[in-house]
Parts: structure tokens; sequence; C-alpha cells
């Protein structure tokens, strides 16, 4: 027997439909509670919580005839009353408990080691006796939300609790001492660079497994080198994207010599940068007040250096001070992104054929078209220089 006609939803179906509506969705299909012999997945802990209370009113079996459900059910209930969580898995048994704490460990004290050395650190820290393959420890540090990433090489001097401490002080101390307030437009970072044609090493080599693969480096201090001095800067937002200093086309000053660094070299290097700032300044007066940043490297902390820096010519109209960076922390020095990025155009472009004074000209041509369309900007922020 058919009673659709005598359906109220479906005659709504039918009207909304004469009208051009929509269908409705969304909609409750039944107002019954879940019921387990129904293919649901489960009665409700609500439903669950009446049942409990019908049966100890009347009798178990009155709810179940009541509530069309199982005494058996019913007496479960009494035990546990919240239904269990349903995972559709097995239980987990492998680098569960002291184990996964230990893999966990692992990857914050070493991240460099592979799987099986994570797997003989869990054994040697008190973990399972029986060894993880290294199917295992990548399956699970890949549900740990643990990914191979590239590393990069620090110092151990950069971890010491004085060097950590300088480095807070720089970003928490004003000038002389840090750079709290001072707009990253108004930084100049400089710092030297070598380069030399010789072959790049490798990090890997071949040989018999007790063998210990050992070949002298390439870089000796015979080998004939460029050095670059570079200072950089981020660009002053407020000036037009076209002109000379602005973010989209910041200054930059380099020097390309064969000679060895010393004193002399570089504070005549930096009399030339801060002679450019003093003759050719930007408009607005955003070149009065500029902050010199640079490593620890003696010769930038000489007294001849120090001297030229601020007993200029025209101090009473532009001010220069000069702020030494915390040791071993090259990752908030812009300018070593600079080099990376120049080192990587000329290993793309060197040919055999190469000589120093071709050398030279590359370099040159690298350091004129690095850092445009506000990249340095971005390498400022990267660093940390977001005022």
């Amino acid at each position: 027997m058919n009673n659709s006609q005598d359906d109220p939803t479906d005659a709504r179906a039918k009207e909304r439909s004469r009208l051009g509506l929509s269908r409705e969705e969304q909609t409750l299909r039944t107002n019954h509670e879940n019921n387990p012999t129904s293919g649901s997945k489960g009665v409700s802990l609500q439903q669950r919580c009446i049942i409990l209370n019908y049966a100890m009113e009347y009798s178990d079996k009155a709810a179940a005839e009541k509530f069309d459900c199982s005494e058996r059910s019913i007496r479960r209930w009494k035990n546990r009353v919240e239904p269990l969580q349903m995972t559709g898995n097995r239980e987990r048994h492998i680098l569960v408990g002291l184990d996964q704490l230990l893999l966990t460990m692992s990857v914050y004290l070493y991240p460099s080691m592979n799987s099986d050395e994570r797997a003989a650190f869990i054994y040697a820290n008190g973990g399972s006796v029986s060894p993880y393959s290294r199917q295992d420890v990548s399956r699970r540090c890949k549900e740990l939300g643990i990914t191979l990433k590239k590393r990069s090489i620090e110092a151990y001097q950069a971890f010491t609790p004085t060097n950590r401490l300088k480095k807070e002080l720089f970003f928490a101390r004003g000038p002389r001492l840090g750079i709290r307030g001072v707009r990253r437009f108004r930084l100049i970072d400089t710092d030297e660079a070598q380069f030399s044609l010789v072959k790049v090493e490798t990090k890997k080599g071949w040989g018999y497994k007790t063998q210990r693969i050992r070949e002298a480096g390439h870089y000796t201090r015979s080998a004939a080198t460029v050095s670059l001095i570079m200072s950089v800067e981020a660009g002053n937002p407020y000036l037009p994207p076209n002109m000379y200093g602005s973010v989209q086309n910041p200054r930059k000053w380099w020097k390309i010599t064969t000679d060895s660094m010393n004193q002399y070299v570089f504070a005549n290097y930096m009399d030339y940068v801060l002679s450019s700032i003093e003759n050719d300044p930007v408009p607005g007066g955003y070149d009065n007040d500029r902050v010199l940043l640079w490593d620890n490297l003696s010769v930038h902390k000489t007294t001849m250096v120090a001297t030229m820096v601020q007993l200029r010519p025209r101090k009473d109209e532009f001010r220069f001070i000069s702020i030494n960076r915390p040791p071993y922390q090259p990752n908030i020095a812009p300018i070593e992104y600079i080099f990376g990025m120049i080192g990587m155009q000329l290993s793309q472009r060197c040919a055999k054929d190469w000589g120093l004074d071709r050398l030279v000209e590359e370099i040159h041509y690298a350091c004129v078209h690095v850092g445009l369309d506000g990249s340095l900007d971005n390498t400022f922020i990267h660093c940390g220089y977001v005022y």
C-alpha cells in the first residue's frame, strides 16, 4: 500500500517544485533517536541516561521493550554510560609512551639524526628492547608532524648564555648598544666576503665500508681570491618607487679588490660610503641620522675607523653611529644573505675559462643586479628589523 499521497513531507516537496523553488536540504529524516540495530553509530549519551533512569524506576526488561534496545546494552551502560570513541583503527603499539617521548627528544637534541640513529637513541636511553625499523621511525615522525628539511649550521658559541643575551640586548637597547627605535631604512649593513675560482667540495665520497673518506681541501691561504666589501640599506619607503634610495631601488656600495683586508682599506672604503651620502643625500632629511652595522672583526673596531666615522667634516649636518652586531649571529645580518645570492649567481654562471679579471667583472655585474624590487627590504625584515 502506497501512502506517499498522505505524506505531508512529500506534498510539501511537490508544492515547492510547482512554485519553482529549490529542494530543501539538511532536514531531519526522522525524529527517532539513534538505534544500533538500524545501522547508526550507537545510542546518544542523552538517550542512554533516559533509558537508565527508566530501567532504575521499573526494570531492565521494561526499558528494553519501551525503547527498543537489548537488556545486555542496558547492563553495559550501567558500568560505562559514555560511549567509546569509534576510531576504526587498531590500538597503536609502535613508538608509544616512553618510546614516543624519546623520539621527540632525539629530534630536539639531534636534528640531523637519521632513522637508524634515532632507533639506537631510543634503545640506549631505556626504550623498547626490540629495535624499530627505518619505516617505523619515519612513519611515526610523519604522523607527529616531523618532516625532513634543510638545516642551518651555527657555531657552538652562538648558543652560549652570554652571546644569546647579547642578541636579545641588541634588539632591546637603543643606539650605541642596540637598534631599538631605529627605523630599518636608516640602517646600513656592511661586511666583507672573498671569492675564488676553485671547484666546490662535495659532502660525500665513495669508499669501502671500513675506510674513512679523506681528501685535501681546495681552500688554502695561497689561493688567489677576490675580496668584496659591500654595504646595503633596506630602502626608504617615503620615497617614490623610481627614485634612487627607495625600497624598489635601494642604494648599495661596494668595492672589489685583490688586496688583503686591513684597517686602511676598510677606513678608505667607509669614507667613500659616508661621503657619497653626505654629497648626494635623499630629499627630506632622511640621511641626517644613519646607523652603521658590522660584525666584530678587529679592523672594524680600530681607532682609525672610529675617528673617521665620528669626526666627519659635516658632522653637524649628518650624524653617523656605528654598532657592532652580536657575535656568531650571521642570521641577523642582511648582508650575509646578499653574499649568498651573489655566490649563487656566480656558481651558476662560472665557466672553466674564467680568470680573475672575468671574476671581478661578474662580481660587479651581480652587485648591480642583486637586491632590487624590494628584496633588500624583505631581507631586513626576515633578519628581524621589522620597525
